[in-house]
C-alpha cells in the first residue's frame, strides 16, 4: 500500500494553490470537491477566502494543491485531515482569511458573503450598516481572528506534546507482559 507524507510537511507553494481555486472556480464547488476526493462532504463550517475570491471550502482545497505538487503521491481525503487549525495555518501562510459559510450548493452566488454580514441567524447588508455598527464588526472580526490564532497556537503545542511524550514512551525500558 502506498502511503502519502504528511501534506503538513509537504509545502504546498502559493502557485498549486492559486491552480487549484482557479479550478474550483471553473467547475464549481460541488464538482470540485468530488474531483478532489469522492469521499469530501460539503462543509459545513466556514470557508476560506482570498482577496474577495471564495469561499473555497479547505479541505478539498489543500487537497487539490497537493495533488498538483505531487501527482505521484496518493490523493488526500477527509481522514487525513484531523482537525481544522493545521489546515487553516497553512492557508492562512499564503494570505487566505476564514470567514463566509461555503454556499449551500452551486447556484448560490459566492458574492452574498462578501455583501452581508450574518449574527444570530439574521444577514444585514453591509451598505445598510452604520458606522457604529462597521466599526464593531471589525472588533468582532479581529476577536475572531485572535480565538482562531489561539486555537492555531494550542494545536501545535498539543501537536508537540504528543510527539513528546511518544518520544519518551520510547525512550523509556519495555515493560513485560
Amino acid at each position: 500500500m502506498k502511503t502519502h507524507m504528511p501534506w503538513q510537511q509537504a509545502g504546498i507553494p502559493w502557485d498549486a494553490i492559486e491552480q487549484a481555486m482557479a479550478h474550483c472556480d471553473h467547475v464549481g464547488r460541488d464538482a470540485f470537491r468530488q474531483e478532489a476526493h469522492q469521499g469530501f462532504k460539503a462543509a459545513k463550517g466556514k470557508g476560506v477566502m482570498h482577496q474577495q475570491r471564495g469561499p473555497y471550502e479547505p479541505r478539498p482545497l489543500v487537497a487539490a494543491a497537493y495533488a498538483i505538487c505531487y501527482p505521484d503521491q496518493p490523493r488526500l481525503g477527509p481522514k487525513d485531515f484531523t482537525g481544522d487549525t493545521a489546515r487553516q495555518y497553512l492557508l492562512r501562510s499564503h494570505g487566505f482569511t476564514l470567514g463566509g459559510e461555503p454556499p449551500v450548493s452551486q447556484d448560490e452566488p459566492a458574492r452574498a458573503a462578501e455583501q452581508t454580514v450574518t449574527l444570530n441567524g439574521v444577514s444585514y447588508p453591509l451598505s445598510e450598516l452604520s458606522a457604529a455598527a462597521s466599526q464593531t464588526l471589525a472588533k468582532l472580526n479581529k476577536t475572531d481572528t485572535t480565538i482562531q490564532q489561539l486555537q492555531q497556537r494550542l494545536a501545535i503545542y498539543q501537536t508537540a506534546r504528543s510527539v513528546y511524550a511518544q518520544a519518551l514512551s520510547d525512550a523509556l525500558p519495555k515493560q513485560a507482559p
